[in-house]
Order: structure tokens, then sequence, then C-alpha cells
């Protein structure tokens, strides 16, 4: 009985668990971004769920509850273009999609010259 009980919550549990996808983007040359740290979270929760963008740019999180979340994205050579991405996950719907575009930052390179 006790083993029913269980598998039943378990069974609840994964059932009102939700997707998470999207797309990273260069807003400069329209390219996914690969190696982007996203970072989903629940306002008012200190965890979360993390994940790094595929080759193409893209990314799933799976088995995540109903509720409104803030997804954050970082990386050394890109900046977010405009605000951060609230957005609500909804059990048994569909998964939740972001498309979130980064700025790339600019760089310095050359070589310095011994001016003798």
């Amino acid at each position: 009985m006790a083993r029913l009980f269980c598998a039943l919550v378990l069974f609840c549990a994964c059932a009102v668990a939700q997707t998470v996808e999207g797309n990273v983007i260069n807003s400069v040359t329209g390219n996914g971004i690969p190696g982007m740290q996203v970072e989903i979270r629940r306002s008012g929760v200190r965890t979360g769920y993390s994940t790094t963008t595929a080759a193409q740019g893209h990314f799933v999180i799976e088995g995540v509850p109903a509720g409104t979340y803030t997804a954050s994205f970082s990386s050394p050579d890109y900046a977010l273009s405009g605000e951060p991405s609230v957005f609500p996950v909804t059990a048994g719907g569909t998964p939740a999609k972001l498309e979130v575009r980064m700025v790339p930052l600019a760089r310095i390179s050359g070589r310095v010259v011994d001016g003798r």
C-alpha cells in the first residue's frame, strides 16, 4: 500500500512538471550562441534550474513546476539586449518557449610594438 501511494505521488509530481525551452541568438548575426549559461528562478526562491545552450543556441529544461520565473543568461562575450525575461510556466500546457537576443561585447586585439 505504501509503495502504491509513493508511486501515485511521484506520478502526480511528474504530471504537473513542465518543460522550458528556447534559443539564445546573437542580435548582430542572427546565429545561435553555443555555451551560454541559462538559469531560471522562481520569484523569492534562491535555487533554480540551469543549463547550457547547445551548438545552435538551443536549450531545454525539464521538470519545472508551475509558477512565474525569471530567466538570466550569462557569458563573458555577450550582454543581454533588453530586460530580463519573466514568463509563466503552466501545468499541463504546452512547453514555455523563450527567445533571447544577446549583444556581442566589443573586443580589442592587436599587439604591442616597442617604440624603439
